[in-house]
């Protein structure tokens, strides 16, 4: 079942994305100030010239909320470095609510509330007119390392390897995966090192494959017989991960001595033409992703330029079921223009022909129930595929008048997303010519051109809130999933993930009528809840509330447990 990745990575963008400190405005009496403390968590001395940002968040509902991004641009952030005494402040900032996560060389990155490693960015801190935030408390664990050598299969150090260290999470279940907390190439000796791990069990990958993309390759004279190569293999030398030996970690540990001996195996090239690319030939490429469920971090098993005759040929392709995605250059982007499945079983793939067609340029319109009138309504539009990774898709803002034009849609089966929409607003119904598409989808594999999309928009939302505790105390920076019953991975605007600030708060807003589940976790589990197999096993651990029109629910949650996995 194919899953929105991109929309759970966009939860991290506020702490992942690299920006130039803005300045705070000057101050007048509605300035506000966060000010605190950065101390080590197991001795509690200070810690100097760690680096503390905070970061505001949107001011519409689309923050933090799979579904409804916001504002596709980033809002300012502010730095600091904190003094000997470990003490931080941030002066004249203006009332709303942010984000605070810090760094420091030899420490593990964390947010405010956050546990560290958990990959959460912590809880949102409310700042009011004029208010005073004195007394922040942040903790910092000092970081894990796992440091060693890769071999060939011959004993010989290999160059340029690609080791990861994957985070085995505290809910292991089969629907699970594994996160990718940090990374190391090899150098000529074979030595690796990798950083900034917090304390936890780990799985080591180690790829040969060059290029971010994995095997890159074009069309030349070589041998028609399936090829060995070294492949991704994983400690101590297992070419499956579930086979694989977890390194566990404490706190300020460094694991030395660790040898991982990378394995060769059967591969095979994909290969064939495209047609009706014209001159975007050259600025196109091709992709291949495996069906199913992907490891976080997966970027592709294995990419080709496209040569100007339009063919391609991806080297070092390993047996399974892929999606092959072509991607069209052109307009300084390159946009989804293609989709096929591609069965990979014992023999190279070859003579593959696959059409091109025009992208389409889909028109519409965004109003409110029962309306005929447009109302200035922000945000966007989007499609994601049926099937396959959600890359490079397109999207669009709604103009003023509430009409909107999408051009470079692939002819693909696809799904409406609809983000960023003003606080309180869902989507109600959505329908091209007198096709539903709002459940049902759209498929424009064969259309030669497409109707006026038309979009219904509704204030009779409800609004989930409540605050995360443990034994009577508040939880900060827990991550909050709000999921439909039944799970619907088909109508990703009906997910919501939210942080809990520093009460252990929490609020939904926008959410359509119907049944959820409410679930608590106390580390990021990125898109995991989109699979109702992961969430079997914590179907105890949830809340379950019925929302109607213009209703308002409360609930109070406590973390799911660890232990609610059950065995991996």
């Amino acid at each position: 079942m194919t899953t929105s990745l991109t929309l759970s990575l966009l939860l991290l963008a506020p702490v992942l994305t690299a920006q130039q400190p803005a300045t705070p405005p000057q101050s007048n009496q509605d300035s506000g100030r966060i000010a605190g403390k950065v101390t080590h968590q197991l001795s509690g001395q200070p810690i100097r010239r760690a680096n503390v940002t905070v970061q505001s968040m949107p001011g519409r509902s689309g923050a933090g909320q799979t579904g409804s991004l916001g504002s596709l641009s980033m809002p300012p952030s502010f730095t600091a470095s904190t003094e000997d005494g470990g003490q931080f402040s941030f002066e004249n900032l203006p009332a709303g609510r942010y984000f605070l996560r810090v760094e420091r060389t030899g420490f593990v990155p964390t947010g405010f509330g956050a546990r560290p490693g958990s990959g959460n960015m912590g809880g949102p801190i409310t700042l009011t007119p004029g208010q005073r935030l004195e007394d922040l408390s942040i903790k910092m664990l000092p970081q894990a390392v796992i440091a060693g050598k890769v071999v060939d299969e011959e004993g010989e150090p290999v160059l340029g390897v690609q080791i990861m260290a994957l985070r085995q999470g505290r809910y292991r279940t089969r629907g699970g995966r594994a996160m990718p907390m940090g990374s190391h190439s090899s150098n000529d000796l074979g030595e690796f090192r990798v950083a900034n791990l917090a304390p936890g069990r780990y799985t080591l990958s180690a790829s040969a494959r060059r290029g971010p993309f994995g095997p890159r390759g074009r069309a030349s004279a070589r041998s028609e017989a399936p090829e060995e190569q070294l492949v991704t293999t994983y400690y101590p030398g297992v070419t499956d991960m579930a086979s694989a030996a977890p390194i566990e970690v404490t706190a300020g540990q460094e694991v030395n001595g660790i040898l991982i001996q990378l394995r060769k195996a059967r591969v095979y090239r994909v290969s064939g033409r495209l047609s009706g690319l014209g001159e975007a030939a050259t600025r196109s490429f091709v992709n291949l992703y495996p069906k199913g469920r992907l490891p976080m971090g997966f970027m592709g098993g294995g990419m080709a330029q496209i040569l100007p005759d339009g063919s391609f040929e991806i080297q070092g392709v390993q047996p399974g079921s892929y999606h092959l995605h072509v991607y069209r250059g052109g307009n300084g982007r390159q946009a989804m223009a293609a989709r096929v499945p591609v069965e990979v079983a014992g023999a190279n793939v070859e003579g593959l022909v696959i059409p091109v067609g025009n992208p389409l340029s889909l028109t519409g319109i965004v109003r409110m129930e029962g309306s005929e009138e447009s109302q200035n309504i922000q945000g966007h539009i989007g499609f994601r595929p049926s099937e396959g990774m959600p890359m490079n898709m397109p999207s669009t803002a709604i103009k003023a008048d509430g009409t909107f034009v999408l051009e470079s849609v692939p002819r693909d089966k696809m799904h409406l997303q609809v983000m960023g929409l003003p606080e309180g607003l869902y989507v109600r119904s959505a329908r091209m010519g007198s096709q539903n598409i709002l459940d049902k989808g759209l498929d424009l594999t064969l259309v030669e051109s497409a109707p006026p999309l038309e979009i219904f928009l509704s204030a009779k939302s409800g609004t989930v809130s409540g605050a995360v505790l443990n034994d009577k105390e508040v939880v900060p920076g827990s991550m909050i999933t709000l999921i439909p019953e039944p799970i619907r991975a088909d109508r990703p605007d009906l997910f919501k993930t939210a942080n809990s600030d520093e009460q252990g708060a929490f609020s939904f807003k926008g959410v359509a009528p119907g049944e959820y589940k409410l679930y608590a976790w106390d580390e990021m589990i990125f898109d995991a809840f989109f699979d109702p197999e992961f969430m079997k096993a914590f179907a105890g651990s949830g809340k379950r509330v019925k929302i109607q029109e213009n209703g308002h629910e409360r609930v109070e949650l406590t973390l799911v447990k660890e232990e609610s996995a059950g065995a991996q």
